[in-house]
């Protein structure tokens, strides 16, 4: 099995999360943003309560999806994977790791999903709270970044100050091999502080996907953060395994040719599960 457009793709994710942090180190004046002051800590073990009474007081409500290329809805086709493969389009890419001589050639080849999972979760969620004739509105924003790993600070990049965060990362933490060292606990700390309403992803994994056993691990540790803080936990791993089986989908069907990232098909359903569990929040 050949991993070069696994690892080219890869490459290209570590260079926009590092120009996208350079960024905003820089636009913040390269100091941390103050803590807001807020009247009390967020009880960490009523994360659902506190979503169906913010839907209960407040009408337009902001989520934030906090990741990485699965948030921001990276995918490939088999095209482009084959130019690649075939040296049609050319990367400055050899054995040795040379970094790309031509990187807007291949920047313009990448793709995003249309919708990517956030855009689902905000379609479904003001479908179903028009549906129930519920006053609420729901905006969601895509903060994730290809290639992004999860450090103490990242928090401070979310462009919006939501209501609502859904925290998908750390798997990249794994495949870069970038300790966490408290990183994950130092988020969901800053998260509470703020009274932030938080909820854990874990990822959808491809079986035997070149990548698996990275992203293994870092669903170990989501899960451990979730019961640490007694978060909920939007387990698309299991629901996405759970459709496959069933004969809905196939693996394919769901994932890009790379077998990491999904095909638009399959960030449609993750946002679609996404909305299944806030929704059984908000409606209980």
């Amino acid at each position: 099995m050949n991993n070069k457009p696994v690892i080219i793709t890869l490459i290209i994710c570590i260079l926009i999360a590092a120009a996208g942090l350079t960024y905003r180190f820089a636009a913040s004046g390269g100091t941390p943003a103050a803590d807001r002051d807020v009247t009390a800590d967020l009880p960490v073990t009523e994360m659902g309560e506190s979503l169906q009474k913010l839907f209960q007081e407040k009408q337009n409500i902001t989520i934030d999806c906090l990741g990485d290329s699965i948030t921001w809805g990276m995918y490939s086709t088999p095209e482009l994977e084959e130019a690649i493969d075939n040296g049609e389009i050319y990367t400055g890419y050899d054995d040795g790791g040379q970094m790309f001589d031509d990187f807007d050639i291949y920047v313009s080849s990448a793709y995003q999903s249309e919708p990517s999972y956030p855009e689902v979760l905000e379609r479904e969620l003001n479908q179903r709270l028009n549906a129930a004739g519920k006053n609420n509105s729901v905006t969601t924003v895509n903060d994730g970044i290809c290639g992004d790993w999860i450090m103490p600070w990242t928090h401070e990049r979310m462009t919006c100050d939501p209501d609502v965060v859904v925290f998908l990362m750390s798997g990249n933490n794994f495949y870069l091999n970038v300790p966490l060292n408290g990183a994950f606990e130092a988020n969901l700390d800053a998260f509470r502080k703020q009274g932030k309403i938080v909820y854990l992803a874990n990822y959808p994994l491809y079986p035997d996907g070149p990548l698996m056993q990275y992203f293994q691990s870092a669903n170990e540790v989501i899960s451990e953060m979730a019961e640490k803080y007694q978060l909920p936990l939007i387990d698309l791993y299991t629901m996405v395994k759970n459709r496959v089986e069933d004969g809905t989908y196939t693996w394919n069907e769901l994932y890009s040719p790379d077998r990491t990232h999904l095909s638009v098909k399959g960030y449609e359903l993750i946002g679609t599960m996404a909305a299944d569990a806030l929704w059984a929040d908000i409606t209980r």
